[in-house]
């Protein structure tokens, strides 16, 4: 439909002249004004007229399977990170860049070598890779362990005794003789025992089962003799002999109230066998005790209610 002529028109009130022109179509007039203005656009942001895109999916070097959870990033040519995201379950990925130009593409993910980094070109187009990953082993950072546990040697026990006995030689002045040694063999008392040790000093502290024995005040080797040679060999299952009072364990270190010097006495430990016919047991001595406070404290609290 063309457009209608012009037209020269008066008014009744004036000499003048007015000149109309008729308007165009609608319809020819919105398609002209859409495409100029899209033209503009165009001139003004080349780079949005089309998105750039980088897709693919990442495979394993050796394998050959997808992979998984791998972070990829999407870098300008500034270096600027634009786009970033993680690979699906089929190692699929999508990113997209706003503007054209050079980028940069990387990946990595744990237990994987890092990829070298991948330049890439993007010109208003899809950009389709596969990038394949290497398996690499974890590096961790050196880790020391350090484990304590309970050192039996301090203690004043027949336990402590026997870790002792493998430490200590099997002659010298520190000895740990066992009621199943030579030294046992032939001796009826403990006296007979020590014949086989390095001679004890002018004094002597004796422990009985872990406990210090302040009876037993021998300050004198005469003492000490007569004192050793009351004990029967056969009640023990063992004897721990120490010349010198600070070559003896922490454990066995007490002193005794009627001892000045110490480093003049020398150690002996003795531990009883509970199975010895003539030898009363421990428990059975404690279980005694237990009895009698037990029963006293029944007579107290009858007499109370009383």
């Amino acid at each position: 439909m063309g457009s209608r002529p012009a037209r020269n028109a008066s008014g009744r009130d004036g000499s003048g002249s007015m000149k109309l022109e008729a308007l165009q179509s609608k319809n020819r007039i919105l398609p002209q004004l859409l495409t100029a203005m899209a033209f503009v656009v165009g001139l003004l942001a080349p780079g949005l007229s089309q998105a750039q895109t980088v897709e693919g999916r990442v495979i394993d070097a050796q394998l050959g399977g997808p992979i998984e959870g791998v972070s990829l990033t999407l870098l300008n040519d500034a270096g600027v990170q634009v786009a970033a995201t993680e690979s699906d379950e089929d190692g699929r990925f999508y990113l997209a860049a706003r503007l054209a130009g050079l980028h940069t593409l990387t990946a990595e993910r744990l237990g994987y070598a890092p990829m070298e980094p991948l330049d890439v070109r993007l010109e208003r187009e899809i950009l389709e890779v596969e990038l394949q990953l290497a398996r690499s082993p974890i590096e961790l950072d050196p880790l020391t362990v350090v484990a304590r546990r309970h050192d039996p040697r301090h203690d004043a026990t027949f336990e402590g005794a026997l870790a002792r006995r493998e430490q200590l030689p099997s002659v010298g002045p520190n000895r740990v003789v066992l009621r199943t040694d030579p030294e046992f063999a032939a001796s009826g008392t403990v006296l007979q025992v020590a014949r086989w040790f390095v001679p004890y000093q002018g004094c002597m502290i004796v422990w009985q089962n872990g406990l210090m024995r302040p009876d037993a005040q021998l300050s004198s080797r005469a003492q000490i003799r007569e004192f050793l040679d009351e004990l029967p060999a056969g009640f023990w299952e063992g004897l721990e002999y120490y010349r010198r009072w600070n070559d003896a364990p922490l454990g066995l270190r007490d002193i005794p109230h009627w001892v000045d010097m110490p480093s003049g006495c020398s150690v002996l430990a003795l531990w009883p066998r509970m199975d010895h016919p003539d030898q009363p047991a421990l428990w059975k001595r404690a279980l005694g005790l237990g009895g009698i406070v037990a029963v006293f404290y029944l007579i107290r609290s009858l007499l109370m209610d009383g």
